[in-house]
């Protein structure tokens, strides 16, 4: 009776530690934005409208301590001063959550981009008066893009709200861990077409200098020299 009771006893604690166990670490916020690392090459391809061209954008890190990094035009060889894609920089709120922020100009609207734990579903006002409200869509094991042609792993959805823009209007911006952008799509609601899209940005290639090619299958130099474990994705395409 008693070695009965003890089995009871195992099956029922085996059983709650099975139930209680935690589930797997929410994805964060930084590990899908840009890294702020000098000499990533980003090609884009981008459908605007009618109009459709490839660029590719050469990151240039902050030099100061909170200062934007940006994404520049980046052709023949050399930086294209004065036409930025995007600046970009991860701060601390506040209440010491991590945002990743995104702007056009670095000085006028910022975009919050990212913020804190990715858990879908949550939200937060992306910008400072909260008419932008940004929404984790879904979260990807893997997402292709070019026609099935590029593939990346651990994809995060964020869909973007403006209460200033006509109903049914919005942005989708899919992050890949380690990578940042590699999607965007900007939606606009009508009558005659209530899911017309009218831009759509792809990322075809990154390319990182020779500095920071990965010197072992999973560990790389950061952009601060230090030397440490590459996040679990497809390596870096590198010519």
């Amino acid at each position: 009776m008693k070695k009965y009771l003890a089995l009871l006893a195992f099956i029922g604690f085996t059983s709650c530690s099975a139930l209680n166990e935690p589930e797997p670490n929410a994805p964060i916020a930084e590990s899908y934005f840009f890294p702020e690392s000098n000499g990533l090459q980003y090609t884009y391809s981008h459908d605007d409208h009618n109009t459709s061209d490839t660029s590719t954008y050469y990151v240039v890190v902050g030099q100061n301590y909170g200062s934007f990094s940006r994404l520049e035009r980046y052709e023949n060889g050399a930086i294209v001063d004065g036409d930025p894609f995007y600046y970009y920089k991860t701060a601390t709120s506040r209440d010491g959550i991590s945002q990743c922020l995104l702007s056009k100009d670095g000085m006028a609207e910022n975009i919050i981009a990212l913020q804190g734990e990715l858990t879908v579903g949550s939200s937060w006002a992306a910008n400072d008066d909260g008419s932008i409200v940004a929404t984790v869509q879904d979260h990807y094991d893997f997402y292709y893009l070019v026609g099935r042609e590029k593939k990346y792993d651990d994809v995060v959805v964020v869909k973007y709200v403006d209460s200033r823009e006509e109903s049914g209007t919005y942005i989708l911006r899919y992050f890949a861990n380690g990578y940042g952008l590699i999607h965007e799509k900007r939606i606009i609601g009508n009558e005659a077409d209530p899911s017309a899209e009218v831009s759509n940005l792809r990322l075809l290639e990154l390319k990182t200098p020779n500095s920071i090619v990965p010197r072992t299958p999973d560990h790389w130099w950061d952009a601060h020299a230090r030397f440490g474990i590459a996040p679990n994705l497809t390596p870096f395409e590198n010519d």
